[in-house]
């Protein structure tokens, strides 16, 4: 199924419409660049360390500090444009339920839904949006073997060499975000970091609720960690500053 989706409309919006635009519409390199984007800026100055990754004693440490953070996947149906018209509504919704039959009760009348920890947007750009805030490691380890069981279903738009397909070619590939919440009034009184030190391009900072938002696109574990121990070695060297 072809959306019909011209090349001068994705140039203009920067969209893709269905799975079979990747192919028809884009050229290889192009869906390369889109799909590894320079994940973020901390990779210029995070170091090598010895520090020891536990991801308890790191979450309950950033929980401590005011830093929360939110595990995403974006995912879409296979064989469904990436926007949902009238008349696939019924039949998207019909194959929905029985994706998410384990986890959410879904109905035509909501595009919001949570059970418990676990979050699910539709028609947020994509048609799913899974997602969780975690409170501890036990919810991390139930978040990737629940996104692990959907992706065995085989019911989502995939594709051999760029993975799971989403309609910003940006999100596509692993098809994941991971978004670190810094609310700097927290740091600040706790005396972690002065915000003078960080330097952001102004997309990631939120200025207005003195919040700062990293986030890593495509992310692995291994990013993750990165991350940690940056975040670790760069709190540690600005307390011991201020003493």
């Amino acid at each position: 199924m072809y959306c019909g989706t011209t090349r001068q409309v994705f140039v203009k919006k920067g969209k893709v419409g269905c799975s079979h635009c990747y192919t028809n519409l884009l050229t290889p390199s192009e869906i390369y660049r889109y799909s590894n984007l320079s994940k973020f800026a901390f990779y210029k100055i995070a170091q090598v360390s010895t520090f020891q990754f536990d991801l308890k004693s790191i979450l309950d440490s950033l929980l401590f500090q005011g830093i929360s953070i939110r595990f995403r996947f974006a995912r879409n149906l296979k064989n469904f444009p990436f926007q949902i018209s009238e008349s696939f509504m019924d039949s998207f919704f019909e194959k929905s339920q029985k994706v998410f039959k384990n986890y959410f009760n879904l109905s035509s009348y909501h595009w919001k839904y949570s059970n418990d920890w676990l979050y699910l947007d539709l028609f947020d750009e994509d048609h799913f949006r899974i997602y969780c805030y975690p409170k501890s490691k036990k919810e991390i380890i139930e978040f990737f073997n629940v996104m692990r069981q959907l992706d065995k279903l085989d019911e989502f738009a995939f594709h051999k060499q760029y993975k799971f397909l989403t309609a910003c070619p940006t999100n596509s590939y692993l098809a994941n975000k991971v978004s670190i919440l810094i609310e700097l009034n927290n740091v600040i009184d706790k005396k972690i970091v002065n915000p003078n030190w960080i330097h952001l391009n102004k997309r990631a900072i939120d200025l207005p609720q003195q919040k700062i938002i990293f986030f890593i696109k495509n992310f692995t574990f291994l990013d993750l960690k990165k991350f940690f121990e940056f975040w670790q070695n760069f709190t540690k060297s600005k307390t011991s500053s201020n003493k």
